[in-house]
């Protein structure tokens, strides 16, 4: 997806995902080759042996990061999905992209400790999964789950024209309430906004997913970038939609970049 393979682009989530807990070192063939592409592109800063047999990754550099945003928004736009969700329906699929050209058994091997990510993506239809006592223990890849981790639905989409009205309309009823951001007595900052974001009670997935969409939008409204602030807006809404907890915290600074984007 995005002019990377599916394997840089799941070794590339998985760092993303776990990027706290970095240097992350692997002898994982795939990851290794992966990562070794991903430096070549100037997105992860890396280490490797002699014989490329191991890797250490050491940081995510800005244009892995711009490169992982961009993607996943992308992909949002088909399903919404956590980020751990997302990295492994990207492993998933790599792996078994990875052992079929090697000639080997393309089996999907099921990963423990990853009931909650298995069943979002049962029920988003990006996994065939058979259950035993609410645990996998078989799964099948699925052409949707193909076309969500390699963009397919991309071509689709690229005919498509963006258009952006001054005054949107997030129609969610399940949000308690919704603040007024017509009242306000300052301007609602991005700094603000992440703080409280990181203060409220929703789920770390989601708190990092809604940071990451605020500081995009915030971006893109200073470079004046249409395209890359209409994702940005309808990202952080898509987050809104499935995090009602979020919505007093998110439409305020919404309102203000919209406004800042169209005087």
């Amino acid at each position: 997806m995005l002019e990377i393979t599916d394997a840089a682009e799941a070794a590339l989530a998985y760092l993303m995902v776990n990027r706290d807990d970095m240097p992350y070192t692997t002898e994982d063939e795939m990851y290794v080759r992966a990562l070794l592409d991903l430096r070549d592109a100037g997105m992860v800063k890396g280490e490797t042996d002699w014989g490329h047999q191991m890797f250490v990754a050491v940081s995510v550099l800005p244009a892995g990061v711009e490169h992982y945003q961009r993607a996943q928004r992308s992909r949002r736009r088909f399903a919404s999905l956590s980020e751990t969700a997302d990295e492994l329906a990207c492993r998933t699929y790599a792996r078994v992209s990875f052992r079929r050209c090697k000639g080997q058994d393309a089996g999907i091997e099921i990963i423990e400790g990853r009931v909650p990510d298995y069943q979002e993506l049962a029920q988003a239809g990006l996994l065939k999964i058979q259950w035993a006592d609410d645990v996998p223990w078989f799964v099948a890849t699925t052409e949707k789950g193909l076309s969500y981790v390699r963009g397919d639905f991309m071509d689709e989409e690229s005919e498509m024209s963006i258009s952006i009205t001054n005054s949107p309309i997030f129609n969610n009823t399940n949000v308690g309430s919704v603040a007024n951001v017509t009242a306000k007595t300052e301007p609602i900052t991005i700094e603000v906004t992440v703080e409280a974001i990181r203060a409220s009670d929703a789920d770390d997935d989601v708190k990092r997913s809604a940071e990451a969409a605020v500081v995009d939008m915030g971006e893109a409204a200073k470079e004046g970038n249409v395209e890359r602030f209409a994702d940005a807006l309808e990202n952080t809404a898509s987050i809104v939609k499935s995090a009602t907890t979020l919505g007093t915290t998110l439409f305020p600074v919404i309102s203000e970049l919209i406004t800042e984007f169209f005087v």
